[in-house]
């Protein structure tokens, strides 16, 4: 068993490691937080509900440089949204075919850059993820084990005792893809 976790710590670890982005929101005097996954050609993905209302969205690359993208397609039905801006110094995702199996959860928690390993499956046009995912992950990535995108997080399932979801839906990126790509010039 330790052979197996050791193997697979290696494999998450060695990966080309692609880009989730801390996103920050101004509504007035509160500032909400979530996280973007790029997916390149100048687009991130994140939830509908982090943009809210928004017209621009900033990604925070550090105390002082804050890179604002244009919110350019809101979906509340499946609660994606689609942002444009400059993604030339971020490196994109490739598109996985999701199944079952280990794959880990990215994002941004509290300022930081977290993830976790946990197991997913597809059931219908939901993944169910079982493995810590926190509160500000919203928007971030699911990636398989050779690093491609397979989802998008998306619901939390919050145990009361934690401050991190012992389980996750997220939708298939195919899916969201389908449902972004028309928005894509």
């Amino acid at each position: 068993m330790r052979i197996v976790l050791l193997l697979l710590f290696f494999l998450f670890t060695t990966m080309a490691h692609c880009e989730v982005v801390n996103i920050e929101l101004y509504n007035g005097p509160i500032t909400s937080h979530g996280t973007g996954t790029v997916i390149g050609n100048g687009y991130i993905l994140t939830n509908k509900h982090v943009v809210e209302d928004n017209k621009i969205a900033y990604v925070i690359e550090s105390d002082t440089v804050k890179v604002p993208f244009r919110v350019v397609y809101k979906d509340k039905d499946y609660d994606i949204a689609l942002l444009r801006g400059d993604t030339t110094r971020y490196k994109p995702f490739s598109i996985g075919t999701p199944s079952k199996g280990i794959a880990r959860a990215e994002g941004w928690f509290d300022g930081q850059y977290h993830y976790s390993e946990g197991w997913y499956e597809v059931k219908g046009d939901i993944i169910e993820y079982q493995g810590n995912v926190y509160n500000g992950q919203s928007g971030g990535a699911l990636v398989d084990r050779d690093g491609r995108l397979i989802g998008l997080i998306v619901n939390l399932v919050y145990d009361g005792n934690t401050c991190y979801f012992l389980n996750a839906e997220m939708l298939p990126i195919q899916l969201v893809m389908d449902r972004v790509k028309s928005h894509m010039k």
